[in-house]
């Protein structure tokens, strides 16, 4: 079994790889940071002896994704699971960020996303599983992170598109859905004076493990936590003014 990971350095990536190291796939894992890829290469092999590559890519370079498509191709393998989890955001007012923050996650959670799973198409087969990583954030227009939401609504209805289109290819498209996770992803978005910030997080090895389970039963969404499950249902049942404001309510807005 060989199993591709992107950002599988840290938070449900990582766990992620665990995971499947776990359940004896052979990975490559691909993420920005070649250090952290070989540092986590070398701990995978030597604790569950399986196979691992690593591949240094920035998703939001076409070059990049081209050489990985030209190393699977090189590999001659066919890709049984892809987990396809690379993806940032940025927390504050929208026009007080500045725009390269915004494309940057446009390109990342967008563009490179959909870039990369027509590439790596080709080299998916019947019986594979794809893993397509969205957000609860999908459901629903969020204030202060305008773009993260809009792209992760993106994803969720791209990858429902595309598991009704390949699974007379039978190929299995899944979405995760997860809520607030104990990741760097909440630094890094600067989402620690948010109130979403501030509610119980799920662990990312949780995440992994209910995502693992929910693909493997071929679950559409899969939406790990009851307390998420009950927030995705109430932002897809009210009406698109009353969702927002109701998002708005969790987040804090630290510029004014």
């Amino acid at each position: 079994m060989y199993a591709l990971i992107t950002g599988a350095t840290s938070g449900i990536g990582r766990a992620m790889a665990y995971l499947l190291a776990e359940k004896a796939y052979d990975l490559l894992l691909v993420a920005r940071n070649e250090k952290n890829l070989k540092d986590l290469q070398t701990t995978l092999e030597e604790t569950y002896n399986v196979k691992v590559q690593v591949q240094s890519v920035d998703v939001t370079k076409f070059i990049e994704l081209n050489q990985l498509i030209d190393y699977i191709a090189e590999e001659k393998k066919q890709i049984d699971l892809f987990v396809n989890n690379a993806g940032v955001g940025f927390f504050g007012d929208f026009g007080q960020m500045s725009e390269e923050e915004d494309l940057v996650a446009i390109d990342t959670n967008i563009r490179g996303f959909t870039y990369l799973t027509k590439k790596v198409y080709p080299y998916l087969h019947s019986g594979s599983r794809v893993l397509q990583v969205a957000s609860t954030a999908a459901f629903a227009p969020g204030p202060y992170m305008a773009v993260y939401y809009a792209s992760k609504a993106y994803v969720l209805s791209l990858s429902m598109a595309l598991r009704n289109e390949w699974k007379d290819k039978g190929i299995q498209v899944s979405i995760l859905c997860p809520g607030p996770t104990k990741t760097d992803f909440i630094q890094k978005a600067r989402m620690h004076k948010s109130g979403l910030a501030k509610l119980s997080a799920m662990t990312p090895e949780a995440v992994a493990h209910i995502g693992y389970k929910g693909l493997m039963k071929n679950k559409a969404i899969i939406i790990p936590g009851f307390t998420n499950k009950l927030s995705a249902c109430a932002l897809t049942l009210l009406p698109i003014r009353v969702s927002t404001l109701l998002v708005r309510s969790t987040q804090k807005n630290e510029s004014k």
